[in-house]
């Protein structure tokens, strides 16, 4: 049987694998893992669905750097030397995460679809918004403007935890 990767953890003691999963061990990471066939793993809504329940699984205990949908190992053996083989860069990379968070804010106005995302009002707020989270931030990335979206009105931050109260609230309101 080959194995299907959901992602990588640093290798916790105190918790085991959840059911449905098992975790390949090469010092301190743990590959997150499950028997499937030695086949294209196609991207359907299931496959997506089963490895973002396991991934937000595993994230309430620790870190994860979740793989791409479909990554499929032919064996244990191969696990471990692709684990071995990236070994600090999958450190560094856990060690970046740890004990961060993502946030995302979308500014938009209530009404037709055709008033939501337009205005100098929305990119201000959108402006603000990304002011008031930068102080916090790791670091941070504003998504272009779209056709569809002429506003960019879209910021993502990566934070220290814990996360603010406030980042699940809105930050401000339109009077529209």
């Amino acid at each position: 049987m080959a194995l299907n990767l959901f992602g990588v953890i640093f290798n916790d003691h105190d918790h085991g694998p959840i059911p449905g999963t098992e975790l390949v061990v090469v010092r301190d990471l743990a590959a997150i893992v499950t028997e499937v066939p030695y086949a294209t793993q196609e991207p359907d809504d299931a496959h997506v669905t089963r490895m973002s329940d396991v991934i937000a699984e595993y994230q309430m205990r620790s870190a994860i750097l979740p793989a791409p949908v479909g990554v499929v190992f032919r064996s244990n053996d191969s696990v471990r030397r692709w684990l071995e083989l990236h070994y600090v860069a999958l450190s560094d990379a856990l060690s970046f995460v740890d004990d961060r968070v993502v946030g995302r804010v979308h500014v938009w106005r209530p009404g037709p679809p055709e008033d939501r995302e337009t205005g100098s009002d929305l990119a201000s707020a959108a402006a603000e918004s990304l002011r008031a989270l930068r102080r916090s931030a790791a670091n941070w990335l504003a998504c272009p403007p779209r056709a569809w979206r002429p506003v960019s009105s879209t910021r993502c931050a990566m934070r220290a935890s814990p996360m603010p109260k406030r980042w699940g609230q809105p930050v401000c309101r339109s009077s529209n």
